[in-house]
């Protein structure tokens, strides 16, 4: 029986359902949160931007960081989330993934997929359904199974 993982996913909450084939109970297995995924920035940064010294004269400019503060959430959110996902393949604890998240947060998780997990990915889909009702949620995720066996065939 082919087991399916779904992945709802955005910077702040990843959710992670299971559902067996022939099976139409969708079970929760993980619910994760990135509180910092939802900070303002003037949260996430302790103090002022560093100051850099001019070539000339004694006035000095405030430095940006290399990176915004939230993008290194998201980022080290995405390598979470997929470091159970490639853990879990490993231990063949799903056969076929979906990914479901924002534009650019899917694109974070693609990247950072290992190579067991992106073996399963079967299905991606851009959306941010991290706060729809469960109902909704069985419906989608009914909807994706039924396409990604229905493409198998």
């Amino acid at each position: 029986m082919k087991k399916y993982w779904i992945v709802i996913a955005n910077a702040g909450r990843a959710l992670v359902f299971n559902q067996a084939e022939g099976d139409g109970a969708v079970g929760l297995v993980h619910d994760l949160e990135n509180p910092a995924g939802r900070m303002k920035t003037s949260q996430l940064v302790s103090d002022e931007p560093g100051r850099m010294a001019k070539m000339r004269g004694d006035s000095k400019s405030a430095m940006d960081p290399p990176t915004d503060p939230h993008e290194q959430k998201a980022v080290s959110f995405a390598r979470e989330i997929s470091h159970l996902l490639e853990t879990s393949a490993n231990h063949h604890g799903f056969d076929s993934l979906i990914l479901v998240a924002p534009g650019h947060f899917l694109g974070l998780l693609h990247s950072r997929l290992g190579g067991e997990a992106s073996k399963r990915l079967a299905m991606t889909q851009t959306k941010d359904l991290t706060h729809a009702s469960m109902a909704e949620l069985q419906h989608h995720i009914s909807e994706w199974i039924f396409h990604v066996t229905d493409t198998k065939v």
